[in-house]
């Protein structure tokens, strides 16, 4: 199957990039890349299942987020020891692996797809969407059958109407719906939260304040705790 091979090219060429730069990260990515391409190859259906808790994305997404806490942990420690020589490296291996993990979730292709198009509508004509919106339908139908993947597409049919009928807020209205029907209960959330504790975090940093010791990293943690938890 060309995806199994795709996949172990991927792992083979990580193994000599990121080696070099960060092993332990380098070893997640190898582990998650031979999880999916093992999969894969196991698998006689060319479209993987796609269900907010498949075996697939689930251990994909328990291994980042497994990472992501031993990164917490390590910069938790070396700001409480003073030891912030190498803090800058682990907090932006902290910011890959969470941008792993919502790219891993079941729904990590129709949100970025939703946001390349929110960001499109910002400047581009309206046919020029319309002609561009395809790639989302097909995202859309490779999730299984539901209720939530049933309303999203009623919602992407509003999105493509409005866009049609010259209705941009109205398409951007119909694309924050589609994000809010395909949320996964107790991964997004708490996610989302993860992700804006890190950029207070880096922002800290990078305005050479004193690095908070409780609850921003603490609530980090908890985050990703809940997270791991609920898949």
């Amino acid at each position: 199957m060309m995806i199994t091979s795709v996949l172990v090219y991927i792992k083979n060429r990580l193994t000599f990039v990121l080696a070099a730069r960060s092993t332990r990260l380098a070893g997640v990515l190898i582990t998650v890349l031979s999880l999916s391409a093992n999969c894969f190859a196991g698998s006689t259906d060319s479209s993987p299942p796609l269900v907010a808790h498949s075996s697939v994305p689930a251990v994909q997404i328990r291994t980042l987020v497994a990472s992501a806490l031993a990164d917490v942990a390590q910069i938790r420690a070396q700001i409480h020891d003073g030891k912030t020589d190498h803090l800058w490296h682990n907090l932006t291996q902290l910011h890959t692996l969470i941008a792993l993990i919502k790219a891993a979730r079941p729904t990590g292709e129709i949100d970025a797809l939703m946001v390349f198009y929110q960001q499109h509508l910002a400047f581009e004509d309206n046919k020029q969407v319309l002609a561009d919106i395809m790639p989302l339908y097909h995202a859309l139908d490779a999730l299984p059958p539901s209720e939530q993947s049933k309303m999203a597409h009623q919602q992407l049919n509003t999105v493509r109407s409005a866009l049609q009928n010259g209705k941009r807020a109205d398409a951007l209205e119909a694309l924050d719906n589609m994000q809010r029907t395909l949320s996964i209960d107790g991964v997004d959330f708490p996610l989302q939260a993860a992700e804006e504790k890190l950029y207070t975090i880096m922002n800290y940093y990078d305005d050479k304040q004193a690095m908070p010791k409780g609850p921003t990293l603490l609530g980090l943690e908890t985050d990703l705790l809940q997270m791991l938890n609920a898949l």
